[in-house]
């Protein structure tokens, strides 16, 4: 079910046919290699193309010039739709080596420029704390009897050492201190130098070793200070020269993926069965198109022969899905979960309808569904998606077009109910007529004044989607031809749960009566069978019983856990009244701008209240199936079918 049959193809030939045929097979698309190595045996993939390194480069060194794009346009990121030979222009008009060796250049020149400023500003650091010293050092570097020393001390010692100093005849000129160091310039004749040095040690003074500079500190350090300004100028040319390149960036995308399926190509090309003469390919392909495949391969290429085989029962295959156009945007949430294997149903039909409408009960609004419609069929109209994006958009407006209707049997309109209609329209809820009393007579529930009804429905989907996961399981043992765990283990446990509530419900009536014996039935099966695998007698009824008290309670937290459906309505829906709330309470305490305030905040209110009730409903929703559907019957863990084509980000391959 909903699962594409998958054959295995065997393509030999000679060794010089060998590039065309992979050729081939990355144009078909809707191939996948299979391994002709085991794992360990691979080869390690081929240096990259110099083509490959040189897209790769310029995109990367153009990435961060790159305006940032916001959630909804990238989710929104229109793709063109060429034929191959469309791309392959592309490639071979584009100058992919000319725009490399330019964005190479202008890349060099900023790393020069970058190391220049780090040298400048190292050295303004340096000059800045001596920036107020009014002499030239380079004139007394040419004095000979007199020595100059730039020295660092701690700030509690400064006054100190400039005491001892003082007594060598030494000439001090403090230039700056700060909280914890005091910075010195020392005069003195070179007849204390050894003196002026043991007082050093005594107190711990360190010597600064000032740039090599002509002229005072202060003239260097505007000299410094322009050519960072130049440098900055420099820079921002440069960057300026880069940013003409952006409106290449689409096609060097397309480019750089070109060039990296002709590197996959030139990979999978090193691990195939190969001898001196002649090779071999295996590989997987839809049954539907085994035969097209053959014929087209065998018309393309000379001097190969190409097998068609079944994959057997238990040998391992990509899994490809294949459904119904209105179940496909519902396969993204089989894929995050994990595929089905090939020996059990794909899940994506079964839960679809429960999906969509366990959506429509948490958004609860007709009106909120009505937006998300609307908002939904925009983006695909003016951006023309394709791919994940399409289906994930499809799913959303078809979400939004079932939550319209939901939300009519709900009764709730922008967090409006027919009775608050009719309270503004001046209607008593008694007395509801025209529009307000239609919306009344279709609406099935109440979710604010019948709470607890609409907790038994949620309740009860919930107890019909396990009890459909069940018959799933059946389905899928009888499938097998397992009949012991059909009549052991699935029915009787679809027949406690579907008749307990009933038993109950009908007590005292014929009707409870059945549903009674039935409860009864399915206890005893129950307990004497779901322990059969043990000898001991008395094992297997105390496994039977174990078996049962997990199985109610389990049962009962997993359709409890369908509660979530009733409080995300309540909750969107009391959000929604709240909103409309606060608009009359604006109104209220703001005369005259009252309204405008109002008029804005309510949209925006409702928007953000759709948004998180989406998103709410979207997750849990999904939750549903994940923890409290799928174990009832699928196992999952088939793995993907990855067909070895072209892969472009910024184009969809037309069938040309």
């Amino acid at each position: 079910m909903a699962i594409r049959d998958i054959s295995k193809i065997t393509v030999f030939g000679l060794r010089s046919s060998q590039e065309k045929v992979l050729e081939f097979i990355q144009h078909f698309g809707d191939t996948q290699l299979a391994p002709a190595l085991p794992d360990q045996m691979q080869k390690a993939a081929e240096p990259a193309h110099e083509a490959l390194s040189q897209a790769d480069f310029c995109l990367s060194f153009l990435k961060p010039l790159t305006p940032s794009k916001g959630f909804i346009e990238s989710l929104t990121e229109e793709s063109l739709v060429r034929d191959f030979s469309w791309v392959k222009n592309l490639v071979q008009s584009y100058n992919l080596e000319s725009t490399h060796r330019q964005l190479k250049e202008i890349d060099f020149n900023l790393k020069e420029l970058s190391r220049r400023e780090r040298e400048l500003q190292n050295e303004l650091e340096q000059l800045d704390r001596f920036r107020d010293l009014p002499v030239d050092l380079a004139e007394l570097r040419r004095m000979k009897w007199v020595r100059h020393a730039l020295v660092q001390v701690e700030t509690k010692s400064s006054q100190d050492l400039e005491s001892a100093l003082a007594e060598n005849l030494v000439h001090i000129i403090n230039l700056r201190q700060d909280s914890k160091y005091a910075y010195l310039f020392l005069l003195f004749h070179r007849q204390e130098e050894q003196k002026t040095g043991e007082l050093f040690a005594r107190f711990g003074v360190s010597v600064e070793r000032p740039p090599m500079t002509a002229g005072t500190f202060s003239s260097r350090i505007k000299t410094d200070e322009e050519e960072l300004k130049r440098l900055s100028a420099e820079r921002n040319r440069l960057l300026d020269s880069a940013r003409a390149f952006l409106h290449d960036v689409d096609s060097l995308v397309i480019i750089r993926d070109y060039h990296q399926s002709l590197q996959v190509r030139s990979n999978e090309k090193s691990n195939l069965f190969t001898s001196r003469y002649t090779f071999a390919i295996k590989a997987f392909v839809p049954s539907d198109r085994s035969e097209e495949f053959s014929e087209k391969l065998s018309k393309a290429v000379e001097g190969i022969e190409v097998f068609i085989e079944k994959i057997p029962a238990g040998e391992e295959a990509p899994v490809l899905l294949s459904n119904p156009r209105i179940v496909q945007p519902f396969e993204v949430i089989t894929s995050l979960y994990g595929l089905p294997n090939r020996r059990e149903y794909d899940p994506t039909p079964l839960f679809s309808v429960f999906f969509i409408f366990f959506f429509s009960i948490c958004l609860g609004d007709a009106g909120y569904g009505l937006i998300l419609f609307l908002l939904a069929w925009y983006i695909r109209k003016k951006f023309k998606l394709q791919g994940n994006a399409n289906g994930f958009y499809t799913l959303l407006l078809m979400c939004g077009l079932v939550s319209i209707f939901t939300g009519i049997l709900l009764g709730g309109y922008f967090g409006l109910s027919p009775e608050t209609m009719g309270q503004y329209l001046g209607m008593s809820p008694e007395s509801l007529t025209g529009l307000p009393a239609a919306l009344k007579k279709v609406r099935f529930i109440d979710p604010m004044s019948q709470a607890v009804n609409f907790l038994l429905i949620a309740v009860l989907l919930g107890v019909i989607q396990i009890i459909w996961g069940i018959l799933v399981r059946t389905c899928l043992h009888i499938k097998r031809g397992d009949t012991a765990a059909v009549a052991f283990d699935d029915l009787p446990w679809a027949v406690y749960f579907a008749a307990i509530a009933p038993c109950v419900y009908f007590r005292g009536t014929a009707a409870g009566t059945a549903f009674l014996w039935l409860t009864i039935l399915a206890v005893a099966v129950i307990i004497l069978f779901a322990g059969r695998a043990f000898k001991n007698p008395i094992g297997r009824v105390l496994f039977g019983i174990y078996q049962l008290y997990n199985g109610t309670f389990g049962f009962l937290g997993n359709t409890l856990s369908y509660s979530r459906l009733m409080a995300l309505s309540l909750s969107g829906g009391g959000i929604g009244m709240v909103i409309n709330t606060l608009a009359g309470v604006i109104n209220d305490l703001i005369p005259g701008l009252g309204v405008l305030v109002a008029i804005i905040f309510v949209p925006v209110g409702h928007f953000a209240n759709v948004i998180l009730s989406t998103m709410g409903g979207f997750i849990h929703s999904m939750r549903l199936q994940y923890v409290e559907f799928f174990p009832n019957f699928y196992e999952c863990g088939g793995k993907p079918f990855r067909p070895f084509c072209f892969r472009f980000r910024k184009v969809i391959l037309s069938e040309n």
